[in-house]
């Protein structure tokens, strides 16, 4: 894997930050699930389930999509501007 050129700060800073953003995201998208769960009569454990199953499902396909990109090449890009 290519790492960034040092004078890259600016695409880091979007690619941690959008990272960031979207483990938020994923967080909070498994709590609204729990909750919703819950809501319509499931246990509090088969909520939990439910919600650990959302989580291990998008680590899992995150995973799959980085080994896809590292197979074929992501070209270079380090941002959607420079794609």
């Amino acid at each position: 894997m290519a790492l960034p050129s040092p004078g890259s700060s600016r695409d880091r800073r979007i690619i941690f930050s959008t990272k960031a953003l979207r483990s938020f995201g994923d967080g909070m998208m498994s709590i609204a699930l729990a909750q919703y769960a819950v809501a319509i009569g499931l246990s509090g454990f088969e909520a939990g389930v439910v919600a650990s199953s959302a989580l291990v499902g998008t680590s899992i396909m995150t995973w799959l999509v980085g080994r896809y990109v590292e197979r074929v090449g992501g070209g270079g890009c380090s941002s959607a501007r420079r794609c």
